[in-house]
């Protein structure tokens, strides 16, 4: 069965998750909370505390990407220059 691919820019992708974690920041701030449905349906509100910590951890999972994809992209250009002037 043919699935279509979707191809996104890792910079969008780290940028989307940094975006998600600026709203929870805000949020927090509000002191609003949030509302999350988990995976059974069931709503549960989230506080700012726990707010703040996702935030942190997305942005710290966004920093982990970034490294990751640069090392990779490092790795890539280096294979290609020796193929290159092998």
């Amino acid at each position: 069965m043919w699935r279509p691919e979707l191809y996104v820019a890792a910079a969008d992708v780290t940028a989307l998750l940094r975006a998600l974690a600026v709203e929870w920041v805000v949020e927090a701030e509000a002191e609003r909370g949030a509302i999350w449905r988990r995976g059974d349906g069931e709503l549960i509100t989230l506080d700012a505390a726990t707010l703040r910590a996702m935030a942190a951890r997305m942005t710290a999972q966004a920093d982990d990407m970034d490294l990751e994809l640069i090392l990779m992209s490092e790795r890539t250009r280096c294979t290609v220059r020796s193929a290159s002037t092998g």
